[in-house]
């Protein structure tokens, strides 16, 4: 098991803003933005835990991860030729949550904030694992993505075990995790480049980071 707990985010006014999509002729806009990140930085703590695991057998709907088998064609296929792939679960960190903010300062701007930190810890993450472990063209899965059920967050915890408590995130009844603004699933290698958004239909959605393609949808069964 790998706990990072030394994640260096750092936030920058003029990132935060285009993040946003906020104009850059916005003083105020400005002003509310740094005087945010002044008060999260020093207490904000970004973390992740992961592990290298065995991919020990594969059938078509069903994959066994180190003795923990997850459900899904999709990460069959995805693991079907993997010997190796990484579980993580990477989170903004509980020190946010009771953060003192500055009179004035909005709780959806810290929200859309801490999305921005746990993206950048999750690439930090990710980064981490393909200099440690020497991987290449690293694509990932989660759980709630596809046809892997969220519910399957509650196998990819007990693979994790006592990593995640380490790391102060749980889940709830209804597998979401908390804190909030975490992120969980399974890194491993794709030659091409797997991205979930090419087998995604669905048309409203603020992270898609590519077009849906029919005919790989087709190719992975969905």
């Amino acid at each position: 098991m790998n706990i990072v707990d030394d994640i260096p985010v750092r936030l920058d006014i003029d990132e935060v803003r285009d993040s946003l999509k906020i104009g850059r002729d916005t003083p105020y806009a400005e002003r509310k933005i740094g005087e945010l990140i002044d008060s999260i930085e020093p207490v904000m703590k970004p973390k992740a835990a992961y592990q290298e695991s065995r991919v020990e057998s594969v059938d078509p709907d069903t994959v066994a991860v180190d003795r923990h088998v997850f459900s899904s064609r999709v990460l069959a296929k995805n693991l079907a030729d993997q010997e190796r792939c990484y579980p993580y679960v990477v989170t903004v960190g509980r020190e946010l949550d009771g953060v003192e903010l500055p009179k004035g300062q909005s709780i959806m701007l810290l929200d859309l904030v801490k999305n921005i930190v746990v993206e950048k810890a999750y690439q930090y993450t990710r980064a981490l694992i393909v200099e440690r472990h020497g991987v290449e063209h690293v694509s990932g899965m989660s759980p709630g993505h596809l046809d892997w059920e969220l519910e399957q967050q509650r196998v990819l915890f007990d693979l994790l075990g006592p990593g995640v408590d380490r790391i102060g995130v749980r889940l709830t009844d209804a597998c979401l995790m908390v804190p909030v603004k975490s992120v969980s699933g399974v890194l491993f290698t794709s030659e091409t480049g797997f991205l979930s958004c090419r087998l995604c239909s669905q048309p409203r959605c603020m992270g898609r980071k590519t077009g849906y393609d029919p005919l790989v949808a087709n190719a992975y069964g969905l």
